[in-house]
């Protein structure tokens, strides 16, 4: 889904069809920016249309194919509705093919998991044959993490879930998380995955906070940073002077769908540093668009940058720096700057651990 076809005119893609009626599939939306209707006709028979979709939905239409009695080719014409179409992908099933006796119906697992703590994926299995069977599941996970595997018994003519748990390591990232099915020597599935972003959990963290408008979705458990969070002595934490805007670009998970953005001179934000050591970790990119360069400071001394270089667009970083709040704890005033690109920086969770 993160790329697709489009075009502000009609296109035609010719398919060749083998004998006998058969069901075509195309997925159509957008990742980023609203997806405008996509119309698709069959030799020029109109047989259906996708709904206007917000950014990072997408449909998948059911087009009715006719090979005939000895396959033929057939043209697929695709139209764009008040803009241009898209497709992500096109699939036509075969009626012929053997159906395998199990089969993994879906896997659901949230795409932000918390560092160090043990995060569920679910998969469901449908057992189509006439024996019952044995499934297991099992992650495969990057170096240095850890995941649980689980075996359970899926009834003939039945469904059942089961889940599985990978647990990260304890610094925040990303990954890319491969689920395994197995029953005996026999491959179930193997290539589906989940693509995460991993955050410190709100009780591992001093302050967590989740970034963007008042109103946007806030990731459980963390602190909403908003542009109309003032610093005061009651809050114990905010904007000192000037204030940052704020994007919804609401295309992600919650921790990346939303961000603080501002350019020009330095943005103060004032945070809480408890007694001790620390390190905060800054998660910046954009959902939507290209990014420039965030840079921390404190007291005129450089902290922490997100690189030496611009991010492509849905694309994001943690970087980390170290505070020390002294013997008694004491506040920070975080000076945010931006280069690069048109010099914007950008702020998505911001976590004190």
């Amino acid at each position: 889904m993160r790329d697709h076809l489009w075009h502000n005119s009609s296109r035609v893609l010719r398919v060749a069809l083998p004998a006998g009626k058969h069901t075509g599939y195309a997925l159509v939306g957008d990742t980023g920016a609203t997806a405008s209707p996509t119309r698709v006709a069959v030799d020029g028979a109109t047989v259906a249309t996708s709904p206007k979709q917000p950014g990072g939905t997408f449909t998948w239409l059911e087009l009715p194919l006719d090979g005939g009695a000895t396959g033929r080719t057939t043209d697929i014409t695709f139209t764009g509705v008040g803009g241009p179409w898209r497709l992500s992908a096109f699939a036509v099933t075969d009626p012929g093919a053997p159906v395998p006796s199990l089969v993994a119906m879906r896997a659901v697992a949230d795409p932000v998991w918390w560092a160090g703590r043990a995060n569920p994926v679910t998969v469901l299995v449908r057992n189509t044959g006439t024996k019952d069977r044995d499934v297991t599941a099992r992650l495969v996970t990057p170096d240095g993490w850890s995941g649980t595997e689980r075996t359970v018994t899926v009834t003939a003519g039945a469904e059942r879930e089961l889940t599985v748990t990978a647990t990260p390591v304890p610094t925040p990232g990303f990954a890319t998380v491969e689920i395994r099915l197995t029953s005996g020597d026999e491959e179930i599935e193997r290539g589906r995955s989940v693509s995460v972003v991993t955050t410190p959990h709100p009780d591992d963290a001093a302050t967590a906070f989740d970034a963007g408008p008042p109103s946007s979705p806030l990731l459980t458990g963390y602190t909403r940073l908003s542009p109309e969070d003032v610093h005061t002595a009651d809050r114990g934490f905010g904007w000192v002077g000037d204030r940052p805007n704020t994007r919804d670009r609401g295309n992600a998970d919650d921790l990346r769908r939303d961000i603080v953005m501002q350019r020009g001179k330095p943005i103060v934000l004032r945070v809480p540093v408890p007694a001790g050591k620390h390190t905060v970790w800054v998660l910046t990119g954009d959902s939507l668009t290209d990014s420039g360069v965030t840079t921390i400071s404190e007291d005129g001394t450089v902290l922490g940058r997100s690189g030496d270089d611009s991010l492509p667009s849905r694309a994001f970083v943690w970087f980390s720096f170290a505070l020390d709040g002294g013997a008694n704890g004491r506040t920070a005033d975080l000076e945010i700057t931006g280069s690069k690109l048109n010099g914007l920086w950008r702020i998505a969770a911001l976590v004190v651990v």
